[in-house]
């Protein structure tokens, strides 16, 4: 008889197991391909309008940018215009108005008076106005200063009164007279200095028989030499050197304490209004061209 093998026709319990697990690997790399095929196309799909919709953000924003800034500036413009002109006028008004030298000189009068335990002295419009026809009767001649010349005291009544329009009847006594003279312009502390020169200028600056003080300072010609003088009175406040119609006469080139006049053709105390006008229209022009 022959011998009979036996035929094998099931697995193992363990290869069983191995073949169902490398069937689910098998099962899940497909799925897992699907699913990436599946991604790709949606990519695909999106790709195209999320590059259009980049493009398009692109092509949209330098044109928004292009159309914006213009009209932001334009805007802004006039309110440049506004601020710049509101500075031209505060320039011009500072410059109308700017602290007169003539003043300032007598201030420093009074300081040094009242240092001395001298009385303040009235500063006289009508009288600074004389002090600057004082000057005048000089005709420029700085080497005149100092000497004996002086101009006679009929010019007073004759003809600095009648220039101020001060009324001759209110004229009073000049107790005290400094004049200083020099090529170039000198400030209000330096001519302070340049007036009190000596002993006998010190007491004219300190005695008691003043009320009054009128300053003035003019240069010669638009420039040098530059004169300061400065006059005292024992007139009496409000009714010595008064001055017909309450403002004295325009006696450019030069200007006088006790008034707002501005020094005009005298001296070169700063920027002139002019020159800060020109300054800002420069400026306002070049805001419209922004």
């Amino acid at each position: 008889a022959g011998v009979s093998w036996p035929i094998r026709t099931n697995c193992t319990h363990g290869e069983s197991e191995r073949a169902e697990q490398s069937a689910r690997r098998r099962n899940s790399r497909k799925h897992l391909r699907k699913r990436d095929l599946a991604a790709e196309q949606i990519d695909r799909k999106l790709s195209p309008s999320s590059t259009n919709f980049f493009q398009a953000s692109q092509l949209s924003s330098p044109t928004h940018t292009r159309c914006q800034i213009p009209r932001m500036a334009v805007a802004a413009q006039p309110l440049l215009a506004s601020a710049l002109l509101a500075l031209l006028l505060a320039a011009v008004s500072a410059a109308d108005t700017k602290n007169n030298p003539a003043d300032e000189l007598v201030s420093l009068i009074n300081s040094n008076r009242t240092a001395s335990k001298a009385s303040n002295l009235v500063d006289n419009q009508g009288l600074g106005c004389i002090a600057l026809q004082y000057i005048k009767a000089y005709e420029g001649q700085c080497d005149q200063v100092g000497g004996n010349k002086k101009p006679v005291d009929s010019s007073f009544i004759d003809t600095f009164a009648p220039n101020c329009g001060v009324q001759a009847a209110s004229l009073a006594k000049i107790t005290g007279r400094l004049l200083a003279c020099q090529p170039s312009y000198p400030p209000p502390a330096q001519a302070f200095d340049m007036l009190i020169a000596n002993e006998r200028s010190l007491q004219v600056l300190h005695s008691k028989n003043h009320t009054e003080v009128g300053a003035a300072v003019t240069g010669t010609s638009g420039g040098g030499p530059y004169f300061w003088c400065v006059l005292f009175s024992n007139g009496k406040p409000n009714s010595s050197f008064t001055v017909e119609g309450g403002v004295p006469k325009t006696a450019h080139p030069g200007c006088f304490s006790g008034n707002n006049d501005e020094c005009s053709g005298a001296i070169s105390t700063g920027v002139s209004a002019w020159t800060l006008v020109s300054a800002t229209l420069f400026a306002l022009a070049g805001a419209f061209t922004l």
